[in-house]
């Protein structure tokens, strides 16, 4: 919900709300908190407070980070602890609610464009106009809003991150997979129309087929893969401008050189590009959380590669420590190295379209990291 809800932008109470239900989240959990997180939080907390003041941030932005990693702290702690699988299980029903409402609000509207012209029109965070309807909205019938899936989040970029999340934990991590939710997790994605999204599913499902039990899997899928990339490409021409757009024109423009004559792809590029530069230049302590410079110099206001973020905005050391996190939380639930270069790959993949810079919900990845001290971890 700090991803895109309507209401979170209806002032900062949600932020206090945010952290009451954190905290609730530790106490029914078990109530412990590691002091090894702590030490961790405290270097974020100290870092970005010497960005802050040597960048002129505003002490508003900077308390708000810092306690939105305080929250991501929080919701690790609540997983760990020792009825943290109650909070993993709510979790997995909502993202697969979100999933499955979305899902059929798409096709509904994809069938009748105003199907749900009764309902009201909400702006999320991200500003787009849609008709909201529970925990999911439908774009609002404009031109360039209908064909795409946004679930609760402010754009359907950002929601496919969070299916992937989903996806390999259904895949990896639950003893117990369920078919039914792999398929409502995978439909739901590839309606995002979001080329890293289904690009980085693919992914997901190529090392799930490689490292399955079943040997045969792989080979059923790799038939599979190919007969599909076979039949959407002899039949390109019969698929609507805004898929062919989303599927080929977006990736090709980035290999031949073409990616500034479209908004979204040269937003992308940009934003890594120009990110590294302002990165270098300042590389201890930053350029600050708004990254005005940045946004100045794309003219966009628009920085949409998170890990270039996580150092361009506070320095090498916040953006080091983050990154060990992931590297220490994949590696955990890895049980090869293909599979660990897999989901290393697909994880930075899959974060380099949008601005996830102090999402709680994708940071507590980073403290679960720094919980996993021994290989017997996966079992707790």
């Amino acid at each position: 919900m700090d991803s895109g809800f309507y209401f979170v932008a209806q002032g900062g109470i949600f932020l206090l709300l945010q952290v009451i239900f954190c905290v609730t989240l530790v106490l029914v959990s078990g109530g412990q908190i590691h002091k090894n997180l702590l030490v961790i939080y405290a270097l974020f907390v100290f870092f970005i407070t010497v960005s802050t003041t040597l960048n002129g941030d505003s002490f508003r932005d900077a308390s708000v980070t810092i306690i939105e990693f305080f929250n991501a702290l929080l919701i690790a702690e609540s997983i760990r602890n020792k009825n943290g699988g109650m909070v993993i299980e709510i979790c997995r029903k909502m993202m697969l609610l979100i999933s499955l409402e979305s899902f059929v609000l798409y096709l509904i509207c994809l069938v009748k464009i105003d199907a749900l012209s009764a309902l009201p029109i909400l702006n999320n965070t991200g500003e787009m106009p849609a008709y909201f309807v529970g925990f999911s909205f439908a774009y609002a019938p404009r031109a360039y809003y209908v064909a795409r899936n946004l679930g609760l989040f402010w754009e359907p970029g950002a929601f496919s991150t969070y299916i992937l999340l989903a996806l390999g934990y259904e895949m990896f991590v639950f003893p117990q997979r369920s078919k039914a939710a792999l398929m409502i997790l995978s439909l739901t994605l590839i309606t995002t129309l979001s080329t890293t999204g289904i690009i980085c599913g693919l992914g997901l499902w190529i090392v799930f087929a490689f490292t399955h039990e079943k040997r045969t899997y792989g080979a059923l899928l790799s038939l599979l893969l190919i007969a599909i990339v076979c039949f959407v490409t002899f039949f390109s021409d019969l698929l609507p401008e805004y898929i062919r757009f989303s599927l080929f024109t977006k990736v090709s423009a980035i290999f031949t050189g073409t990616s500034k004559e479209f908004v979204t792809v040269n937003t992308r590029v940009d934003s890594f590009a120009i990110g590294l530069q302002l990165f270098l230049k300042n590389a201890l302590t930053g350029i600050g959380r708004s990254m005005e410079e940045l946004k100045q110099i794309m003219g966009n206001g628009t920085a949409s590669c998170t890990p270039i973020n996580w150092f361009a905005q506070y320095g090498v050391f916040v953006g080091s420590l983050i990154c060990v996190g992931m590297v220490r939380f994949i590696k955990n639930y890895s049980r090869s190295s293909f599979q660990m270069i897999a989901f290393l790959t697909i994880a930075v993949l899959s974060v380099s379209t949008e601005a996830f810079n102090y999402t709680p919900t994708l940071l507590f990845l980073i403290y679960l990291g720094y919980l996993c001290n021994t290989s017997s971890s996966r079992n707790q």
